[in-house]
């Protein structure tokens, strides 16, 4: 979706479907989308220019789901959250019950602790602990599960600021919502899938060495991709393959093919050919007559935050690769690329982005290479984190979004699309998978995964044109008009793609024209209300 315009609408549409629609409302999302985040969530607000360090908050909001709270906050500049120059000061969360501080959640210092006292260490995973962005913004999103400290729904809490900065009084809420039931997605491909994709950070050469070695083997094996990219790999080429090929994961007995430099790898059965363009992996992947599509495995520097030393060295990297698709495009790159000059893009692994939000803003750039972020949720539940610290020590970062799917989305349309925490999945779904519970703890990373259909054409493998999907209602394609429908658009619009859809993401430079509903030159909040009451009409 290279539409500035429609992404912007994005945002404020799903907002529309949670808080207009109560039969389908939903707690947040810890995304780092903030569009549910309304004037009905706000419980707080405090004057800018009263904080002492950084960090200087002027509205708070919140919202619950069972015993879980969500809280957002906005501060007056971009600023990191869990990290920053030596000598700026923290910002604490204090949540209150009864007259007490229950729990602390110290920003910067990377802890959590109950009743005001650091050394009543709290694990993140034992209060399900997010927190999103974990690149620099001017806004916050966290959750954290209150239930360990006998906090139930009915029960009110008071939610305050210390550090940076304060509020002028504690904000009271109450935690009304009910739980929502855990939403569980389906690992299988769509029917017309072209390929499946994967990625794993695989800490340390963990596909090939060490007790690691056969958990992230399953891994493999259970996701069944046509291509493989792996960071903190630097094994040789024809280990790699050997591997590959001892763990055969789609089943037929061919050989892969393997690119690696320096510690990113490619591997697909498909013929590749091989980019050489800097730090990164990079290989044109070829389907015949089905399309050839461009990969990317990257692993920029870890740590810092915006404006280091090491922020600076990940946007060198992207506007590198971002060179590389324009010379591309321009048939610079030699004869062996020319028939590969429009081919998609698609940049996947390991971002690091933890610094600035720049690597991601240099490939959503409509003038530049024109790419959209596919933010893939778990197969259990609405988390998007990718990475989690194993040992939990106090100062450990919390859960965050590292790793990242980025497409072109005028050729590529997506199909399933998700994280896989094995952890995460039933009895019956591990065997499905040929996975063990603790198979994903084989790495401080969990596996990506996206399938795409590879097309020329908007309408190519029958994708309903998108006029008649928003004129039909259909938007999940299962020929029935119902709810799933609007959540599905409402999702696909937000970001979430939750569910994958069928007719929306591709070829969506026909958007600005098919959701100007009220024909007024722009797609607004108006054109989603035209929708919404037609939609409404629409139902059974």
């Amino acid at each position: 979706m290279t539409s500035e315009k429609f992404r912007t609408v994005s945002l404020a549409a799903i907002s529309v479907v949670l808080t207009c629609n109560s039969t389908i409302a939903a707690p947040p999302i810890v995304d780092g989308v903030f569009g549910e985040w309304t004037k009905d969530t706000l419980v707080g607000t405090d004057v800018a220019g009263d904080a002492s360090s950084v960090f200087d908050v002027t509205e708070i909001s919140a919202a619950s789901s069972g015993t879980v709270l969500y809280v957002s906050f906005k501060i007056e500049s971009v600023r990191n959250i869990q990290a920053g120059p030596i000598g700026e000061d923290t910002l604490r969360l204090e949540v209150g019950f009864r007259g007490s501080v229950a729990l602390t959640i110290d920003f910067r210092n990377r802890q959590a602790y109950t009743g005001g006292n650091p050394s009543n260490y709290v694990p993140w995973s034992t209060i399900g602990f997010r927190s999103m962005t974990t690149y620099a913004s001017d806004r916050f999103e966290i959750r954290a599960d209150l239930g360990a400290f006998g906090i139930g729904v009915g029960d009110t809490v008071t939610l305050d600021l210390s550090g940076s900065d304060t509020l002028d009084a504690p904000a009271p809420f109450t935690l009304q919502q009910p739980a929502e039931d855990l939403i569980r997605r389906d690992p299988g491909r769509h029917s017309d899938t072209t390929f499946r994709i994967a990625s794993l950070n695989t800490l340390g050469g963990g596909l090939l060495n060490g007790v690691r070695r056969e958990p992230i083997g399953r891994l493999v094996q259970g996701i069944a991709a046509d291509v493989y990219c792996f960071q903190e790999q630097n094994s040789p080429e024809a280990f790699i393959a050997g591997r590959m090929a001892e763990l055969d994961p789609l089943g037929n007995g061919l050989p892969w093919e393997v690119h690696r430099i320096n510690d990113t790898v490619i591997t697909s059965q498909q013929t590749m050919i091989p980019l050489i363009h800097g730090g990164d992996a990079a290989a044109i992947i070829n389907w015949g007559s089905n399309g050839a599509v461009l990969v990317f495995s990257i692993h920029p520097p870890c740590c810092g935050y915006i404006g280091s030393v090491q922020d600076q060295a990940r946007i060198t990297e992207m506007e590198g690769i971002a060179e590389t698709i324009q010379e591309l495009r321009a048939g610079q790159l030699g004869q062996a690329f020319e028939p590969y000059q429009d081919v998609p893009v698609i940049i996947i692994g390991d971002w690091n982005l933890v610094g600035s939000r720049d690597p991601l803003d240099i490939v959503n750039d409509p003038q530049g290479p024109a790419m959209m972020q596919w933010l893939l949720p778990h197969l259990s539940g609405n988390d998007v984190h990718t990475w989690r610290d194993l040992n939990e020590s106090p100062g450990s970062f919390a859960p965050g979004l590292l790793d990242l799917l980025a497409f072109s989305d005028a050729l590529l349309i997506p199909r399933n699309g998700f994280v896989l925490d094995s952890r995460e999945l039933s009895a019956a779904e591990l065997q499905m998978m040929g996975l063990n519970s603790e198979d994903s703890d084989a790495s401080d990373h969990l596996m990506l995964v996206g399938d795409f259909v590879l097309s020329q054409d908007c309408n190519d493998n029958g994708i309903p044109d998108l006029n008649e999907a928003i004129n039909s209602g259909d938007f999940n394609g299962n020929g029935i008009v119902e709810l799933d429908d609007f959540k599905a658009l409402a999702n696909c619009l937000a970001g979430h793609n939750l569910p994958p859809i069928s007719a929306v993401p591709a070829c969506v430079t026909m958007c600005e024209d098919a959701f100007d509903k009220d024909d007024d030159g722009d797609v607004d909040l108006a054109d989603f209300g035209v929708f919404q009451v037609a939609f409404t009409g629409l139902l059974p």
